[in-house]
């Protein structure tokens, strides 16, 4: 499988940490729970200050993006990165994607794509809706750190 990272995209991150605090927070939305329990492990290592938010459901992060439902009271505070699958259940990450670039409380994230697929479609239709970058999801946790440390750092080295 090829890991292409669009590093032209990945540099394209716009904000850095919070205003309200340093301890950075990355969100993951991904329906597959390996997938998320990988992430967490590589994003752990790279960065162990992190707040790691998962949700497994792209309703839920809607949600939460727009502190609605469950979500509602929830600290008024956005992710610094999110993480985004495209390929999930009731709404596709593109679908996700687009609303939160159609609304001006979240069309400022910093959002990867993620996927297992590496179709150039796909890395252009996110480009198009406004990703600030597509990882393609290796499977082993070794390859999966050498993917996510060059957003990590393109990323931090905005908020320093």
């Amino acid at each position: 499988m090829t890991h292409r990272i669009p590093s032209a995209s990945l540099v394209s991150l716009p904000h850095s940490l919070n205003a309200f605090n340093d301890i950075p927070h990355i969100l993951i939305i991904d329906d597959n729970p390996l997938d998320t329990e990988l992430a967490q492990l590589v994003l752990m290592a790279l960065e162990p200050d992190a707040r790691i938010t998962v949700l497994h459901s792209p309703l839920d992060a809607l949600d939460y993006l727009a502190f609605e439902g469950a979500y509602a009271q929830r600290e008024r505070v956005q992710p610094d990165l999110v993480l985004l699958d495209i390929n999930m259940p009731c709404i596709h990450g593109f679908e996700v994607l687009a609303t939160l670039r159609a609304d001006p409380q979240t069309r400022h994230l910093n959002i990867v794509l993620c996927s297992t697929s590496d179709d150039a479609d796909d890395m252009r239709v996110g480009r198009e809706l406004g990703a600030n970058g597509y990882l393609v999801k290796p499977p082993c946790l070794d390859s999966f750190e050498a993917i996510l440390k060059p957003v990590l750092q393109a990323w931090t080295s905005q908020a320093g």
